[in-house]
């Protein structure tokens, strides 16, 4: 069994950084909980940085360790930090476990100038293109 872990992890070590997350989220949750085990903080945080924060909350319950959620949470940029903490609060598999918070907020009337300001923000933060909601006076009117 010990050979088989030690190949399983060195196929997946093998695998480009980018697509490391997605390839151990189709995997079974007892091979995601032996790789994941198995696995240096940074590894995992470096596979976390290219995922949604709601796949990388659901990879760190796959953790026992609780104070190795933290640390890894912990050293997350704060933006993706800010989410994952978030989403690891919730139950995995619960609807709060899986929400999106790619998303910026816009007033109607904001200037096309302050759109692509806000955008380009956010995806500098976080390395993805977000939803953009319009909001009049707080409430959802549109999206774009």
């Amino acid at each position: 069994m010990s050979s088989s872990k030690n190949l399983t992890l060195k196929s997946f070590r093998d695998l480009p950084k980018m697509k490391q997350g997605f390839c151990l989220l189709e995997a079974p949750k007892r091979i995601q909980t032996i790789i994941l085990e198995q696995l240096s903080d940074q590894e995992i945080i470096k596979m976390i940085n290219f995922l949604d924060p709601s796949q990388g909350a659901q990879l760190l319950h796959r953790l026992k360790d609780k104070n190795r959620h933290e640390q890894i949470i912990s050293e997350l940029h704060t933006d993706l930090q800010e989410k994952v903490n978030f989403l690891f609060h919730f139950a995995p598999n619960t609807a709060g476990s899986i929400m999106d918070l790619n998303y910026i907020e816009i007033e109607k009337n904001a200037s096309f100038d302050t759109l692509k300001r806000r955008m380009t923000e956010h995806e500098k933060k976080t390395g993805k293109v977000p939803h953009v909601l319009v909001v009049k006076d707080g409430i959802l009117v549109g999206e774009i």
